[in-house]
Parts: structure tokens; C-alpha cells; sequence
């Protein structure tokens, strides 16, 4: 018999580490990345799930539609007088990918990149600012905190749907990641990608690195002369140079203070200043806590955040000059509140060594990031006007205040933050009911898990269960972790029946089975996308159309009048809608003709063809049924074309004169 069979052989015994040769400290670093990792885009992937082409993605789309077939589309409210998109390359890069695309799938895998390149760009920035023991903390807290900022919370970086932001915001980040290590030419490189994509999210950090600059050399203080010179050319009214100064008249300034609001920072309701001002205490906390690079970026950032208000308010809010109105140097906030939120961790962990005689401090601090940047909370933000200033003061009264009163004081927060978690479960609880208990149309889960201090909690326990757990304990952790990211993954897509069809849709002007004339104004209620990506025809009027009146004045009074147009139409429909809920059926209300009519007349021909959820007495020129968004209920969408509903080149006449008046 051979050897082989004849001996008993010793081997040694099977353990992970000599079956893959690793070493054990070399397998906790291989567990904690991989852990790291997955926990990071499971976060990022169930947190803020993708419901379409919506808000500013709707926009941009539209710019690619033009620039992808120009001849259907110029006729469009939005584009026909001129637009943003004239300062922004991204629509011609859009319009070329339509090519090789649809719209539904390039738009998901453009917002998926930009999520995942935010959130690496971030972990770069972060690398240079803070020690390495605090660059995934701050990582997991800018996943996990408010991403809100400016007026009304209608922007946020690291949005989950695509525009140019979504591009230029992780660029920035890039950009000033290469300019604290002084590598300029990536610098300059990365900051025009940034600034050819989207230039109002740009200017902010070109404002910053000039700041820096001047803190290190004050010869950098020169560059004001260029725009001393460029006022001197405004005034002297050579072009372009002389739009610099053009300020809003009285209409056009009524038009756009109501549709766009956010840029008149004197307009802001009180939340958003309350907003603004635990930003600027939470970097400048930072500030106080750090030194080195970090402490020079904070100090850096406020100077430039004041320096953008105050430009913002001189410029816009009393002047009301137009270019300085539209170029929004408030924006600055958005670096602003990236760095608050990365900065929290830091913050806790530095008040938490300090030990018991900082803990009412550690839960102010607590209570300050929770109801300071959380909008639609039980507690309202102004609480952060009392809550900044004992933060402040207690290092100077700790001393007078005996241990029983801090305990109460301790106990005080703990309570108010608990009944602010209860309130905002009890609000969960109740939309979850509203949406007839139906998961699918209301992620429970999701909701509650998207309160901060909730999911904030969660991660903390489970990061230090993983550091106190031994090899097995962590396996386990590791598959629950994937587990979860497939369940975020499988989810990340929340867009209805609707949404899908809609962005789908093959564009065809026969739809309705008759063919609407290339370049026929549409107007389609409650909807922009429908006419563009269903009828691949023009939108006459939208309420999404308005962010154009910024722009240009002729935008705005045409919208204007556009909406005057349609009012009557509009609120009758709003009527039937509610009938038509009540009833649960989609046939209980009748719109007037006249509404039509005089809309119609109204538009001077430039309206073609309107499509309404409700019937009119008048017959229509076709019909579409498709599914409700919300109850899954098929929808009959009717077609009428004005040129059936004429009036008297008198009351046409008449009607057109009122509006205008």
C-alpha cells in the first residue's frame, strides 16, 4: 500500500485564519472595512429610496428634451423666453445619453451614482479635516442627519433624484479636498467641472478658497478690484456689464417673490433661521473644539457664510438687483450644514470623555442637533433659542448649580427628547392609516428609522456591540448587515404604477387615438412630464414651469398670465377631485365648458389641447385610461382641443384684456 494510505498523517487543525493565511489582526481589519462598507450603502440605499423623476429632475429632463429634439419642444413656457439652462452644460450631456437610453433608466442610474460619488467625495473631504477614528462617525452622520437647508427646506445636498447639483456637489467636495492639500491644478480642474454642471452651487466654494487664500496672503485682497471694474463697465451701461445693475420691476418682482420665494433670504419664515443658526453654532462648536486644518476650515466657513448672507441681503433682499438675486450667495449654507452634520460625532465624543460633569451639556448638544435641523418634529425649532445659549452658559454657572438640579435638568431633556420620539411615531402611525395600512404605499420602517435620534441610536449600539463581540458574533453581524442591504436595495426604487408608466412611456402624439400636431401646446392638469414624455409634445403651463421666472422677465409675465388663464379651470378641478375622492369614483363631477372656453379664448391661439381627469359635456377627441397613482383606480384622462371650444373674436378679445390687466 503507498505511503500515503499506509501513515497516519497529522495535519494541523482547520482554522479560518491558516485556511486563508490571514492573520488574525489582518481578519478584524478585513471584517471591520467590509462591515464599514455595507453598513455605509445600506444606509445610504434605505434612508432616501428613489420615487422618480421629480422636483428639479423634471426641470433638467425638460432642458434635455430640448436640446435633444428642439423643433417639438421650444414652444414650451419654460423654454420659450429663455432659461438657467443657458449657464449649464449638464442638459447637452442628458440629451446626448437620451440617445442610448430612456428617460426612467438614465435618471435612476444618474441619481444612484450620484449618491454613492456624494457620499465617497464626502469620506475624502472628511479625511483631510478629521482624525481617522472620526472619518466614518462623521461619514454615518451625514447619511443619517436632515440633508435640508436654505428657505422653505426646499433644497438639500445629496438629493435623492438627479440634477446638476447632484454631480457638482460631490466635485465641490473633491475640489476643496485637493485645495487644503494645496494640489491646485485638481483644484481648478475639479471646480470648472463643478461650475460647467452647475455654477450656483460652485460660487459658494470659490468664495470660501478666496477666504483662505487672503487668511494665508492679504494680497489676495486685490481681486475685489475686478469687481470694482465691473461695476464701473455697469455703470458706464456697456454690455454685458450693464445687466449687473438691472433691478426688478414692481411686477416682475411680485411674480417671482411669490414662486420663488427662497431666494429673498429676508422672506425666510423663522424655522429656516432657526436652521441656519445651529449650523453656524455647530461649526463654530467645531471650531472651538479642534485646531489644525479643521479648526481653519471651520473658521474659514463661517466668515464666508456671513460674507454670502450679508451679500444676499444687501443685493437681493434691498437692492432687489437681478443677476446678484439669481446667482443665490446664500447657498454657501449648503457647505455650511454638510460640515455642522459631519462635525456632530466629533462634538458627542468630546463631551462624552470630558465625563459626568458634561453630561447635561452632552444632551444639550443632543437636543440642539435633533430639533435644530429636523423640520416637521413635535418640537418646534425656536427651542434652540434656549437651548444654545445653556449650552453656552453652563461651563460658567455648572459651579453654582447643585447635583440635583442638573440630574433634574438631565432628566428634562431626556423626557422632551422621548416625547418627541413618541409624537413623531404617533404622526407615523397615523399617515400609516391614512394609507389604509398599506406598506407598500407608506414604509412604516422607513418612517420611523428616518427620525435621526432613532437611527443615530441604533448605529451607536450596534458599532459597539460589533467592538465588544467576538469572530462568530461578527460573522453573524456581517450577514445580517448583507441582509439588509439587499432588503435596501430590493426597496430602493419606491416609484408607483404611475411613475413608472409615466417615465417609461413611449413618446407617441396618438396616444389619445388621434395625432396631436408636432409642436401643440399641452395642457395636461397637474402634470408637466405626461405632455413631454407621453405626447412628446410642448407643456402650455405648470406650476414646475415657475422656477424659470428668476430668470427672465418675459418667463414671468407670460407665466403670469398663463396662470390667470387657467384658474377658474383649475379650481374646478380641484373641486371634482375632492367629489370624485369622496364618491371613490372618478365620474361624479362635471367641469363647466365655459372654464374651457374661456381658457381657450384666453390663450390667443397658443393653447391646443388641455387633458382633464373629468369630462366635459362637450365630446372628446379621445380618451386614455390609465392607473390611479395613489389607489391603483384606472383613470380615463380626456382630450379636447381648443379649436373645438372658439368664441366670438370679440370675447376673445375681451377676455385676453382682463388677464392682462
Amino acid at each position: 500500500m503507498p505511503l500515503f494510505f499506509s501513515q497516519k498523517i497529522l495535519l494541523p487543525r482547520p482554522t479560518m485564519q491558516n485556511i486563508f493565511k490571514i492573520k488574525p489582526e489582518r481578519l478584524n481589519a478585513a471584517l471591520s472595512v467590509s462591515s464599514a462598507v455595507l453598513l455605509v450603502i445600506a444606509l445610504l440605499l434605505y434612508l432616501q429610496p428613489y420615487y422618480g423623476i421629480r422636483h428639479d429632475s423634471v426641470l433638467y429632463l425638460g432642458q434635455a428634451l430640448l436640446r435633444w429634439k428642439p423643433a417639438q419642444f421650444s414652444n414650451d413656457l419654460f423654454f420659450a423666453y429663455g432659461s438657467q439652462a443657458q449657464f449649464t452644460l449638464f442638459p447637452q450631456v442628458i440629451a446626448w445619453m437620451l440617445n442610448h437610453a430612456n428617460a426612467a433608466t438614465l435618471f435612476l442610474a444618474m441619481t444612484l451614482v450620484g449618491r454613492v460619488f456624494f457620499a465617497a467625495a464626502s469620506f475624502l473631504l472628511l479625511h483631510q479635516l478629521l482624525p481617522p477614528k472620526f472619518r466614518l462617525w462623521a461619514l454615518l452622520s451625514l447619511l443619517i442627519m436632515p440633508t435640508n437647508y436654505g428657505g422653505f427646506n426646499v433644497f438639500s445636498y445629496a438629493e435623492p433624484f438627479s440634477t446638476g447639483r447632484t454631480f457638482a456637489e460631490p466635485l465641490i467636495l473633491l475640489a476643496l479636498a485637493a485645495f487644503v492639500r494645496q494640489r491646485w491644478l485638481a483644484t481648478c480642474t475639479l471646480w470648472v467641472l463643478a461650475a460647467v454642471i452647475h455654477p450656483l452651487q460652485a460660487f459658494p466654494a470659490l468664495v470660501l478658497a478666496w477666504l483662505w487664500l487672503i487668511n494665508k496672503d492679504k494680497r489676495w485682497l486685490h481681486l475685489l478690484w475686478l469687481p470694482v471694474a465691473g461695476l464701473l463697465l455697469a455703470l458706464a451701461n456697456i454690455p454685458p456689464f450693464s445687466t449687473l445693475l438691472t433691478q426688478f420691476d414692481q411686477l416682475w418682482l411680485e411674480w417671482v417673490s411669490e414662486a420663488n420665494k427662497h431666494v429673498f433670504i429676508m422672506h425666510w419664515p423663522w424655522p429656516s433661521w432657526c436652521y441656519l443658526l445651529t449650523d453656524l453654532f455647530l461649526v463654530w462648536s467645531l471650531m472651538k473644539f479642534t485646531r489644525g486644518t479643521i479648526n481653519k476650515f471651520c473658521s474659514i466657513l463661517l466668515q464666508a457664510t456671513a460674507l454670502g448672507f450679508a451679500c444676499s441681503a444687501l443685493f437681493a433682499d434691498w437692492l432687489q438687483l437681478v443677476w446678484p438675486t439669481g446667482l443665490q450667495i446664500w447657498r454657501i449654507q449648503w457647505l455650511l450644514h454638510w460640515l455642522a452634520m459631519a462635525g456632530i460625532p466629533f462634538l458627542l465624543f468630546r463631551l462624552y470623555r470630558r465625563g459626568h460633569a458634561e453630561r447635561p451639556r452632552l444632551l444639550l448638544l443632543v437636543a440642539i442637533a435633533v430639533i435644530g435641523v429636523t423640520p416637521n418634529q413635535a418640537v418646534p425649532p425656536w427651542a434652540v433659542l434656549i437651548t444654545i445659549p445653556m449650552f453656552l452658559l453652563w461651563p460658567h454657572i455648572r459651579e453654582r448649580i447643585s447635583p440635583k438640579i442638573s440630574r433634574l435638568l438631565m432628566g428634562a431633556i431626556v423626557l422632551s427628547l422621548a416625547i418627541a420620539c413618541a409624537r413623531y411615531w404617533w404622526d407615523v402611525f397615523n399617515k400609516y392609516k391614512l394609507h389604509d395600512n398599506n406598506w407598500y404605499r407608506f414604509r412604516l420602517d422607513l418612517a420611523i428609522l428616518s427620525f435621526p435620534l432613532i437611527t443615530g441610536s441604533f448605529t451607536i449600539a450596534g458599532i459597539r456591540f460589533w467592538h465588544r463581540s467576538q469572530h462568530l458574533v461578527r460573522y453573524l453581524l456581517l450577514i445580517a448587515l448583507t441582509l439588509w442591504l439587499a432588503y435596501a436595495a430590493i426597496f430602493w426604487d419606491r416609484r408607483n404604477d404611475w411613475t413608472r408608466s409615466l417615465e417609461s412611456a413611449t413618446p407617441s402624439q396618438s396616444v389619445f387615438g388621434t395625432k396631436i400636431p408636432q409642436g401643440s401646446q399641452v395642457y395636461w392638469e397637474n402634470e408637466l412630464l405626461a405632455p413631454w414624455l407621453i405626447l412628446n409634445s410642448p407643456s402650455y403651463f405648470s406650476g414646475h414651469q415657475m422656477s424659470g421666472l428668476l430668470f427672465n422677465r418675459k418667463t414671468a409675465e407670460e407665466a403670469h398670465i398663463r396662470s390667470e388663464t387657467l384658474s377658474i379651470l383649475e379650481i374646478q378641478t380641484q373641486i371634482c377631485d375632492i367629489m370624485n375622492t369622496l364618491n371613490r369614483t372618478n365620474a361624479s363631477c362635471l367641469i363647466d365648458d365655459d372654464a374651457v372656453r374661456n381658457a381657450c379664448a384666453a390663450s390667443e391661439r397658443r393653447l391646443d389641447y388641455l387633458v382633464l381627469r373629468n369630462s366635459l359635456k362637450a365630446p372628446a377627441k379621445g380618451t386614455w385610461t390609465a392607473f390611479n397613482e395613489n389607489n391603483k383606480r384606472p383613470v380615463t384622462y380626456y382630450l379636447y382641443a381648443c379649436k373645438d371650444f372658439a368664441l366670438p373674436r370679440t370675447g376673445r378679445r375681451h377676455i385676453s384684456t382682463q388677464l392682462k390687466k
